[in-house]
């Protein structure tokens, strides 16, 4: 069933639920935190009965983004309205700041009591946004002692994964200039505490992030992307994933077009706004779908304007998207071996 929804997409099987926009850091990259209307954003009862429609029935993946998710105050109980209806769920994934490290081992707690009690096997993946080792994450993240926040998450997150052998964590290092020196140490960081590490790169949206182009703090120089490059050339021991994702920012960093199969360009996977607004990805939503929240049963993922508005995202924003969230691994075979061509291609070419 899951390979027919492949090739004739009808169940949304993964979701990209933004959870709030309520935010407790000060990045300089991103101005969600200036916002103070959280008015229209769907309730607990809302979210239940737009996931409730029979599109949502197979989910196999939620992920949770915000804004800081983990400062919802019932985002516990959205996550195990999931756990008990979603009978496929197979992974959910926290996207945090680590800056509340009390507040978010608290809820996990309960999540994993909840999925203890239910004897289920669900995956909980928990990805901490982590820009360095010491104080340039307090200054990107504009919160003093944001580091030693984040380092005490993960030393406590440590201990959990020994009781909770389907806890999986791993930090998102957000190459900026102010940080580009610190490759190196945040690898080796996340190697000394046995999690993942993934370098991310930064996308100027001024629908989501409320970033600008034109912010000079934001610009990597010629010299720093090629800084960039140099250090994803050098990766050696990493997972095939991983490698993939690297591959394909860095030949996008050479002048190549992005040519994977994007989860979010099909049915199966879709991007839900806090306020129910459907979009292809966070980076599209100039280009909404619709609204669930005003119309849950409504399919906005078929028809005339679903294809008009698909073609403008491919032209305007997936060509230059360097994001990991499209990242599909249904796919992911073939597009390996032509990322690995990509590589081969492009060896002695210089950005």
């Amino acid at each position: 069933m899951n390979f027919l929804n492949y090739l004739f997409p009808h169940y949304v099987q993964h979701v990209l639920l933004v959870a709030t926009h309520q935010c407790n850091s000060r990045c300089l990259m991103c101005n969600i935190w200036q916002e103070h209307n959280f008015s229209q954003e769907m309730s607990l009862d809302e979210i239940k009965n737009v996931f409730a429609q029979d599109r949502f029935s197979r989910m196999e993946t939620i992920s949770f983004s915000g804004g800081e998710a983990m400062t919802r105050p019932d985002l516990v109980e959205i996550i195990k309205y999931f756990l008990e209806t979603k009978k496929r769920l197979k992974n959910i994934l926290v996207a945090t700041n680590g800056l509340a490290p009390d507040l978010i081992l608290e809820k996990l707690q309960q999540i994993f009591a909840y999925i203890k009690e239910n004897k289920l096997k669900t995956q909980v993946w928990v990805q901490i946004s982590c820009d360095g080792v010491n104080e340039v994450v307090d200054e990107i993240r504009g919160v003093p002692g944001a580091f030693q926040k984040i380092n005490s998450l993960i030393n406590e997150l440590n201990k959990l994964k020994s009781e909770q052998c389907n806890l999986h964590v791993k930090v998102v290092f957000l190459t900026l200039p102010a940080n580009v020196e610190q490759l190196e140490k945040i690898t080796d960081y996340a190697k000394n505490k046995n999690i993942g590490c993934q370098i991310s790169h930064l996308y100027l949206s001024r629908e989501y992030y409320k970033n600008d182009e034109n912010d000079k703090r934001l610009n990597l120089s010629g010299d720093q992307v090629n800084r960039i490059i140099e250090f994803l050339k050098g990766k050696k021991k990493q997972s095939i994933p991983d490698y993939y994702y690297n591959s394909l920012v860095r030949n996008m960093y050479l002048g190549e077009n992005r040519k994977d199969d994007c989860l979010f360009l099909s049915p199966r996977g879709v991007f839900v706004e806090a306020n129910g607004e459907v979009s292809f990805c966070m980076h599209s939503q100039g280009l909404s779908l619709g609204n669930l929240k005003e119309n849950p049963t409504k399919d906005f993922w078929h028809g005339q304007e679903y294809r008009k508005k698909r073609k403008l995202v491919v032209k305007e924003c997936c060509q230059n998207c360097k994001n990991s969230c499209g990242f599909n691994l249904t796919n992911f075979p073939k597009n390996f071996l032509r990322v690995l061509w990509q590589n081969l291609k492009n060896r002695n070419k210089k950005f």
